[in-house]
């Protein structure tokens, strides 16, 4: 994560520059992360009716961290390894 210091060689306009990249970095970030909870908790709902199983809550407004992602993606694997075993019985 960008951490940003002021420093006296830079102009208040290059100041300025610096932040406003950096809220673009930052704007893209949550935009993306916003965008796989979307596509993940869509995979999930999608097993848990296949499976007839609850899905966790997951709150697709806020911002999720690179973990809860990361827990989602393995409870996906769950359900799909869980999916498996019910095909094969």
């Amino acid at each position: 994560m960008f951490v940003f210091q002021l420093t006296e060689t830079l102009s208040l306009l290059e100041h300025e520059k610096r932040l406003r990249d950096e809220l673009k970095d930052l704007t893209d970030t949550r935009n993306a992360r916003l965008e796989e909870l979307k596509t993940l908790n869509d995979e999930q709902l999608k097993l848990c009716h296949i499976l007839s199983e609850q899905p966790h809550h997951v709150d697709i407004t806020a911002v999720p961290s690179v973990r809860l992602l990361q827990q989602i993606k393995e409870h996906i694997l769950s359900l799909e390894c869980e999916k498996v075993r019910h095909a094969d019985r």
